[in-house]
């Protein structure tokens, strides 16, 4: 007996490239005819404070989808627990992009929480305006506004047998003298081990290494000998097509500690991935040495690259399992589907 559709509203927000994924998610599984969707315009704060979120009501369980890039909440990315799960009291669930458990175990709410997943810019085709009331912003790239941005179709690529072990890290910097003095330090880290791994890349792995950092003036000035060959490279689509095109792929920590978009970028194109370890949870099994190589120091960067370069063998194995958890975990239908499920099968228990 086929399941009603569940009734669905998403709250949209000018913060939405973030949540890109997750509307994405909603759009498709409307499609389906497994959910029925409809949707609003945000006319102030997030229940939980501190946006990018998106806000839902399932099946009239109010349900927050938090995508901030660790437990950062502007505008002084101070994170006060206190307050966090006091705007807990008025939800019914919190599924975040970054998330720690221990955050959360003293708190008599804390059960509310639930990790997302991996999160990246993808879009859904068609999707405005024929499902969502389309948010008028200007400020949006050109690109987006021509409806350029990658679709779920473009982007996912299932594993291709290759032999050529190419690998790509392509990243960008972040100015320290655009944040108080508390961020500065962690930034010039972020900056410096990223520049590191791109001269090791350059030189252990020659004629195999693609990647660099995207040029601006603070990286330009700084970091001149990282540059990535040829800027043109550093633009969305560019980026894009070298990433299918590489055999391993590269991915560090970004903000706060954050899992970047690109992992997940990686894993819907069933990339094998040398990674620095994961400071949050993602839901399911993503494990160390079976979804990637983990790296902590340039040492082991190099170390885990070369394992993958000459192991075809083993990249095959790391890019079934990754195309396995993409369609399971991180393709906006999927994820978005199993927080409806943990709605549903809550108000069962």
């Amino acid at each position: 007996m086929r399941q009603r559709p569940v009734a669905c509203t998403v709250t949209l927000n000018d913060r939405w490239l973030h949540t890109r994924q997750v509307v994405a998610g909603f759009v498709l599984l409307a499609r389906q005819g497994r959910i029925v969707l409809s949707s609003t315009r945000s006319r102030g704060e997030s229940k939980v404070h501190g946006a990018p979120a998106l806000e839902a009501l399932i099946d009239g369980v109010n349900v927050i989808y938090d995508l901030r890039d660790g437990y950062n909440f502007p505008p002084d990315d101070q994170y006060d627990p206190d307050r966090f799960h006091r705007d807990l009291e008025s939800i019914g669930w919190c599924f975040r992009r970054s998330y720690d458990p221990l955050c959360h175990a003293n708190y008599p709410n804390g059960w509310k929480v639930r990790p997302l997943g991996l999160n990246y810019f993808v879009s859904a085709r068609g999707m405005w305006p024929r499902y969502l009331e389309r948010p008028l912003d200007w400020r949006r790239p050109i690109w987006l506004l021509l409806g350029s941005e990658p679709t779920v179709r473009k982007l996912q690529q299932p594993p291709k047998a290759t032999t050529s072990g190419t690998v790509l890290f392509s990243a960008r910097t972040w100015n320290p003298d655009d944040v108080s003095s508390a961020q500065q330090l962690d930034r010039a880290i972020l900056n410096e081990f990223r520049a590191a791994c791109i001269r090791a890349g350059r030189k252990y792995f020659p004629g195999r290494f693609e990647g660099g950092f995207a040029p601006d003036k603070f990286t330009a000035h700084n970091y001149g000998d990282c540059l990535l060959r040829d800027a043109r490279s550093s633009r969305k689509a560019s980026y894009l097509d070298r990433m299918r095109r590489a055999e391993v792929c590269v991915a560090t920590a970004g903000l706060f500690g954050s899992i970047g978009w690109k992992l997940g970028e990686y894993v819907a194109c069933s990339k094998a991935i040398v990674s620095e370890p994961l400071r949050y949870v993602l839901p399911g099994e993503f494990l160390p040495t079976v979804n990637y190589l983990p790296f902590s120091t340039v040492d082991e960067f190099i170390d885990a690259v070369s394992t993958l370069v000459e192991s075809p063998d083993q990249r095959r194995r790391m890019q079934a399992v990754n195309w396995d958890y993409y369609n399971e975990f991180v393709r906006p239908d999927a994820l978005v589907w199993r927080t409806i499920q943990h709605v549903l099968e809550s108000r069962l228990t």
